[in-house]
């Protein structure tokens, strides 16, 4: 059949994205003040509840009721009592690669597999798994084939778990074909979320930070601000001064949208600048429509993220602003590009913090 068909030169890809990206104001939600974790988990029950297809896999994620001094349910509690709801949860071997083949595995036969991997770090550990099979079998086999494989992770720090347990490592997975990567924010409802996720056919890596599963799904804009969400599938946030133009353009994503806010706040009472803040949940592919606009009227941006800037988010949006012939005033990058310490103090002041963001706000408001 193979050598019967003519060469195939181009294979077309149909986007699901609108044909124009449009922001409105965002609405109250009923799950205002539930926690970020507990969100996530009605999200994942609710689709076990209509495809039986779900399956969910990963390390010490059953819930063991029996076991009343260690039930379990995951390291932080997102699978919790899904395992004595449904069947298809499954404690796996610690073995993170066998896991992620597994659930390629499992998508290739039709199934909707859902893989933890029960630290960010151990991302490390599926890199072929995902870059050389996952994310390549739809196009190797002519799109005949469909993985829908959704791999969720805690990522991040300021829990004090030291260096091989609290980097942000999502940079070295940006840019791969075919891998969409969807990182959580406390603005954004997880269910809206994943409910577009478990819609895809292709490798989806979400990142939830560690910090944000404690934290209250919360869309009451800050003093004096506005918060819009786009239409995109994973809406981007812009949160900006009521009535008055921004003097900064703030791109952010996931946990450090709280760092953010807080040195917005302090840049406004302090020294009367005004900062608007776009914040992507998805941050592969990469895409600066969002942000155009903001830098239309400003023409200063900073960008932050937890893990190293080299070669990362920043670095991409930089080039593509660079290839747009956008001219700035002033440009400037927080990150943490040294290893994470043992100490939890000196992990606290290594990551970027509402004060260290606020101190370059003004930095690149007076160049």
């Amino acid at each position: 059949f193979a050598e019967k068909s003519p060469p195939l030169l181009k294979t077309e890809v149909k986007k699901k994205e609108p044909s124009k990206i449009e922001f409105s104001m965002i609405e109250k939600d009923v799950d205002e003040g539930k926690r970020m974790n507990e969100l996530i988990h009605e999200a994942i029950k609710n689709e076990f509840s209509i495809n039986k297809e779900t399956i969910m896999i990963g390390e010490d994620i059953e819930y063991l009721s029996q076991h009343t001094a260690l039930p379990y349910g995951g390291a932080f509690k997102v699978s919790n009592d899904l395992s004595e709801k449904f069947t298809n949860v499954f404690n796996t071997p610690i073995s993170e690669a066998a896991i992620t083949g597994v659930g390629t595995g499992l998508a290739i036969g039709g199934m909707k597999p859902i893989v933890e991997i029960m630290f960010g770090d151990f991302l490390t550990l599926i890199f072929d798994q995902l870059l050389n099979h996952a994310c390549k079998f739809n196009k190797m086999y002519n799109r005949q084939i469909s993985i829908p494989l959704i791999i969720r992770t805690p990522m991040g720090g300021k829990r004090g778990y030291g260096p091989t347990h609290s980097q942000s490592i999502e940079k070295y997975f940006i840019g791969i074909p075919d891998l969409s990567i969807v990182a959580l924010n406390h603005r954004i409802n997880p269910r809206l979320l994943y409910k577009n996720i478990f819609s895809y056919s292709s490798p989806v890596l979400v990142i939830e930070n560690k910090v944000l599963y404690t934290k209250m799904f919360d869309t009451k804009p800050p003093l004096g601000y506005n918060i819009e969400q786009s239409n995109e599938m994973f809406p981007t946030l812009k949160i900006s001064p009521e009535n008055r133009k921004p003097d900064i353009a703030i791109l952010c994503y996931g946990e450090t949208l709280t760092e953010v806010e807080k040195a917005t706040e302090l840049a406004f009472l302090e020294e009367e600048i005004l900062c608007e803040i776009i914040c992507p949940t998805q941050i592969s592919p990469v895409n600066i429509t969002p942000l155009l606009e903001s830098l239309s009227k400003t023409n200063r941006l900073l960008t932050v993220e937890e893990g190293s800037n080299v070669a990362a988010f920043s670095s991409e949006v930089s080039a593509l602003i660079m290839e747009k012939k956008i001219t700035l005033i002033s440009f400037s990058r927080i990150a943490n590009n040294d290893i994470i310490p043992s100490s939890y103090e000196a992990e606290i002041n290594i990551l970027p913090n509402s004060y260290s963001i606020f101190q370059k706000i003004k930095t690149i408001y007076h160049e």
